[in-house]
């Protein structure tokens, strides 16, 4: 009897297969081939292009927009906003490289919005960190070109196409924002 039961309702003791209701579909006959399923690629909105320059590239720009300001939230903001502003020109069309204009917009947002606090900044053993506050000290164009070439490590060549502005311009902040720099740190320079 239990083998007649387990033969006519199937391996689960009623007359439901795979416990859904559904039944199981028959197997295709032998002589007749499955048809392979079709992919179909979704086509890539520029939404779709937009995110995946951010997300490649979100973790350096929200660092450098730490190392121009030091302060963590000040520069997620300045990241958040350079982003906004960026998609309304980038989905019309205007832009096809996302760097150099996510950089500019990055260091407009924190050269135009500056903190109205004092930044002190503490390493793992509580002392001052002398370099990064004089760093912070210096005026914002000098600033942004030593990050972008001592801190990141872009030549100069690059950072002058990431800020839109001629070599020899941003080659003029850099040995001033050493100069200076050096002078905070007292240092010859």
């Amino acid at each position: 009897m239990l083998g007649a039961r387990a033969d006519r309702d199937g391996a689960h003791g009623d007359d439901r297969q795979g416990g859904f209701g559904a039944p199981e579909a028959a197997p295709a006959p032998v002589d007749e081939p499955t048809p392979e399923p079709t992919v179909t690629s979704p086509v890539e909105t520029a939404a779709d292009r937009f995110g995946n320059a951010v997300a490649e590239r979100h973790r350096w720009v929200a660092q450098l927009a730490f190392s121009m300001c030091g302060d963590s939230i000040r520069a997620e903001d300045a990241v958040a906003d350079a982003y906004a502003r960026l998609w309304a020109r980038y989905r019309r069309g205007r832009i096809d490289n996302v760097l150099p204009h996510l950089v500019r917009g990055v260091i407009a947002r924190l050269r135009d919005h500056p903190t109205r606090r004092t930044v002190t900044l503490d390493d793992e053993r509580g002392t001052k960190e002398p370099a990064r506050s004089a760093l912070l000290a210096l005026p914002f164009e000098e600033r942004a070109v030593l990050v972008l070439h001592y801190v990141e490590g872009i030549s100069l060549g690059e950072v002058a196409v990431l800020l839109g502005e001629d070599e020899h311009t941003v080659a003029g902040r850099a040995d001033g924002g050493l100069a200076r720099l050096a002078g905070h740190l007292e240092m010859p320079a």
